[in-house]
């Protein structure tokens, strides 16, 4: 592969494999630990990431056009019950907002 080729930006839409490596190499650049979740149950997220200070952040990636599950929606509201979010992050715009967004929530400055 080309460096810095972007065969989604070709065809408009990111794939949710080019999606996901896109999501880990943003994590990494900000020395965040972005694992991939086995699904060993119907609706578990696709990332655990953890941040400075021990925090652990549920992601469900989406490309622009995907959408959650029936089975996805019921893990995400059953996590929420236990007080743990899932966070839906749609597309490459979302993730570079997603990371910047959880940056400043959390005192870890600008992008």
């Amino acid at each position: 592969m080309l460096d810095g080729f972007r065969p989604w930006a070709i065809m408009g839409v990111m794939r949710e494999a080019h999606l996901e490596g896109y999501f880990v190499s943003a994590c990494r650049r900000e020395g965040w630990k972005a694992i991939k979740l086995m699904p060993s149950e119907k609706g578990v997220p696709d990332r655990m990431v953890i941040i400075p200070g021990g925090e652990i952040l549920l992601v469900e990636l989406k490309t622009e056009t995907g959408r959650v599950s029936p089975a996805q929606k019921e893990w995400h509201r059953r996590a929420g019950v236990l007080g743990v979010h899932v966070y839906v992050v749609k597309g490459p715009e979302e993730v570079k907002k997603w990371v910047e967004s959880i940056k400043q929530s959390r005192g870890l400055g600008p992008i």
